[in-house]
């Protein structure tokens, strides 16, 4: 559909898709580091994030309704390199390393989201559809609480070091 994209709109419509693909990745991966965290503190946090990243999905799926498009599938090789990266820490760190790895690789995805969605705002409220820079400023309110959350957890493992 996209392969020659010639309009803010069309470019748009494209990085909305890439976003929705960037969540599902992003769910796989909190289950992944959710299985390697050693402590049950971030077991839960993984568990939680989770859960809002389906509600982003949502969000993301009702945007492209709002728009009167279809989903797509588009890919986020952004944060598939990052997946990959992360597992591969945690095949080359000691047990006792796992839970930094795991904070770093969620704190790392965390900040792309949150440009992503900054970059998507930005681009939404000027082709003039408020509706759809609503479900993405949700989105991004809840990265940013989850990137402090994850910077905190980051802190009281560095502590306990």
């Amino acid at each position: 559909m996209f392969e020659n994209l010639t309009t803010p709109t069309e470019l748009f419509r494209f990085r909305l898709g890439t976003a929705l693909e960037m969540e599902h990745d992003s769910l796989r991966m909190l289950g992944e580091l959710e299985n390697a965290a050693m402590s049950d503190d971030l077991k839960q946090q993984f568990s939680h994030h989770a859960d809002e990243t389906r509600q982003q999905i949502e969000n993301l799926t009702q945007a492209f309704l709002l728009l009167n498009l279809e989903p797509g599938d588009k890919s986020s090789p952004t944060t598939k390199g990052m997946e990959k990266q992360a597992e591969s820490l945690l095949k080359k760190s000691d047990a006792s390393l796992h839970d930094d790895v795991v904070i770093s690789a969620a704190l790392g995805t965390e900040h792309y989201e949150i440009a992503t969605y900054r970059s998507l705002i930005t681009s939404a409220e000027a082709l003039g559809i408020a509706e759809v820079a609503e479900l993405l400023r949700a989105n991004l309110g809840q990265e940013e609480h989850t990137s402090q959350e994850l910077e905190e957890a980051a802190k009281r493992h560095a502590m306990m070091a």
